[in-house]
């Protein structure tokens, strides 16, 4: 049944968040047929601290673990190129360095592609199955670059590796349902332990480790190259990460609760929906096409994409360039491989510290700002450099803020868009963004020592993204303030109050009177 608080929505979503605010005029426009649905705010009791810290720590240690190594696992076998550029495969599969940059290049066609009906199809299919069964795809194609054997062969295994990976980011948006703003850049309550995205520089740490390993020790074993082993050593493990993620991984929270799972109790099914609802989402939500003409419209959209693309860009580009960076700064074969550790041994530091300030402050943009800053300082210092020593440091500054400003990225965004439809819309254009600057980047890292057309690209797209932080920043505060003048106003009676048949965050998305902005 169509409704007219559903055609209200539609057009809220043509006008900015301001313009938004000051015309919703409630009266008989806006009235909305009931839904078979109850609204979340009208049947669910007060959240219980204590039952409330043992539910969180349960998720904690069934999604997190899942999810993180998912993750770690998609970052080895994407970035493992890398690694196995420095032992010969590209010189052992006659490769051009043209030809190199082409199968780099065509892993994110995928991501372009399948994220956004990846996203909606999580609401279709149980998200263990797209999740898991994405990573196990991609562990299986891993696995087969061993048995490469020239550029018609990479070209198309790392075409099906961006397909299965290209499905991973969306454990963002999974877990953006299951935990509440102050909870989602740094995941842990009081514990502080469970990263998702502290996976990423893990496994950029671990991958240098692996790949001088295996090159020192089982070079050749068997008749085998050290790049196939390399590849054979990260990808079935991957492979089997994934088919344990497609048995164990919960639903979304409302249909833990309508469905139920193993590890969940039927007396937490209380606590789910009113966590559901303090998160600013809508237990029973579906696809809703007319959220994703609200989302192309939404200015937010755009300032958040390019945000997020300078950190995304320059995580890509790191995860498969160290290697070389640091080879061409003058470092031996073997020593680069090992030096690939130090600059992310800062990332796996600044990480959990950046997140664990940004949630206990609540200060999304600002964190933001001082890793921008901290990546812009960092390409300077490689460009103006004339030592090894002196670039080593440089790239240390862009590891310190490119990791950390990843998942506050995806954490400040996620909960800035409501409605699951809308989000799910905004990251699929986010991945547009960031996906068509990676395709640009495996083409410009090509000028040796300095890099610099690589590297003053990637200068120029940090100073549009520090700009558009600042932008959004500023935005969302002064749209929080009208709406708590509104609110006040309604309090105080100077304004007639909202009627009950308004609708919920998933009718109105984050145009509702009552929806605030993580800052």
């Amino acid at each position: 049944m169509q409704s007219n608080a559903a055609v209200s929505a539609v057009n809220l979503g043509e006008k900015s968040p301001v313009q938004a605010q000051e015309n919703i005029s409630f009266d008989s426009q806006l009235e909305a047929a009931k839904t078979n649905e109850v609204y979340i705010e009208d049947a669910i009791p007060a959240i219980e601290p204590k039952a409330e810290r043992k539910l969180v720590r349960k998720q904690d240690m069934i999604i997190l673990p899942l999810l993180g190594v998912g993750y770690m696992m998609g970052v080895l076998d994407r970035s493992n190129i890398g690694n196995a550029r420095l032992m010969g495969i590209q010189k052992d599969l006659n490769l051009s360095n043209h030809q190199f940059f082409q199968v780099l290049m065509v892993t994110y066609i995928g991501f372009l592609v399948l994220q956004t009906p990846g996203a909606l199809l999580m609401k279709i299919l149980a998200p263990r199955w797209v999740l898991g069964g994405s990573i196990t795809m991609f562990g299986l194609v891993a696995t087969l670059f061993s048995v490469a054997r020239g550029f018609g062969d990479l070209i198309g295994l790392r075409l099906l590796l961006g397909f299965g990976e290209a499905i991973v980011p969306l454990s963002f948006l999974y877990i953006s349902m299951w935990y509440k703003h102050d909870e989602l850049a740094l995941r842990g309550y009081w514990d502080y332990t469970g990263l998702i995205y502290w996976s990423t520089s893990i496994a950029s740490f671990a991958g240098g480790l692996i790949a001088y390993g295996v090159e020192k020790n089982i070079h050749n074993a068997h008749g085998i190259r050290s790049w196939k082993w390399l590849f054979i050593v990260e990808g079935i493990p991957t492979i089997v990460v994934g088919l344990t993620i497609m048995a164990i991984l919960p639903d979304f929270p409302d249909k833990v609760v309508s469905n139920g799972h193993f590890l969940f109790k039927e007396s937490e099914n209380e606590l789910l929906l009113a966590r559901t609802r303090a998160s600013q989402n809508t237990a029973g939500a579906k696809v809703v096409p007319r959220q994703i003409w609200i989302a192309i419209k939404d200015p937010k959209t755009y300032l958040g994409s390019l945000m997020l693309t300078a950190v995304g860009l320059s995580a890509a580009a790191f995860s498969v360039f160290l290697p070389t960076f640091i080879n061409a700064f003058g470092f031996d074969r073997l020593t680069s491989q090992l030096y690939t550790i130090i600059p992310y041994s800062f990332a796996v530091v600044s990480m959990p510290v950046a997140c664990w300030l940004s949630d206990r402050y609540q200060q999304r943009g600002l964190a933001m700002a001082i890793c921008l800053g901290s990546c812009l300082i960092g390409i300077i210092i490689i460009l103006a450099s004339s030592t090894p020593t002196v670039s080593m440091v440089g790239t240390c500054f862009v590891a310190a803020g490119t990791y950390p400003g990843n998942p506050i990225a995806v954490a400040w965004i996620s909960t800035i868009h409501g409605g699951y439809t809308k989000r799910s819309t905004v990251y699929g254009i986010q991945q547009i963004f960031i996906n068509s600057f990676i395709i640009m980047a495996t083409q410009v890292f090509d000028t040796p020592p300095k890099f610099y057309k690589g590297n003053g690209i990637l200068l120029g797209v940090f100073v549009v993204a520090f700009t558009s932080t600042a932008i959004l920043y500023f935005w969302l505060r002064r749209e929080n303030r009208k709406r708590d003048a509104a609110a006040q106003a309604r309090r105080n009676g100077t304004v007639p109050p909202l009627p009950s048949d308004i609708g919920d965050f998933e009718t109105l998305c984050d145009y509702h009177p009552d929806w605030r902005y993580p800052l």
